[in-house]
């Protein structure tokens, strides 16, 4: 929808800018109006994103997406929905690892951790 044409005049339209075989894998499904796409993504909500991959993998999405790579997932909360992250996915291991992480470092300054992601009420 946004990828093609820019990948065309970049003159790398052989590695990315469509989802097909050869090609490097960046993208995302949102839920909503299939018949209004661009309304979609500019009102978008976070617990809108039902899958993203990047480089072909799996990084995070709904429970039923996720399961169909069986790929091994960590639960996060999302705005009240339970969402998943390939917990073999981020560099430096789970997300939970690197929250907690966080947490501490932040105590010695006395700050907290803000949330995963702002949510609209």
């Amino acid at each position: 929808m946004a990828t093609s044409n820019p990948a065309r005049i970049a003159k790398i339209d052989d590695k990315v800018g469509s989802v097909k075989k050869g090609l490097y894998a960046d993208l995302f499904v949102l839920a909503g109006d299939g018949t209004q796409p661009y309304a979609g993504v500019t009102h978008a909500k976070p617990e809108d994103v039902q899958l993203v991959l990047v480089g072909g993998v799996p990084v995070y999405g709904n429970q039923q997406l996720m399961n169909s790579f069986a790929v091994k997932t960590e639960g996060v909360d999302v705005c009240g929905t339970k969402m998943y992250l390939n917990a073999g996915a981020l560099a430096d291991g789970p997300l939970s690892d690197a929250t907690k992480r966080l947490v501490d470092d932040l105590k010695h300054y006395n700050l907290d951790l803000g949330p995963l992601v702002e949510c609209t009420k």
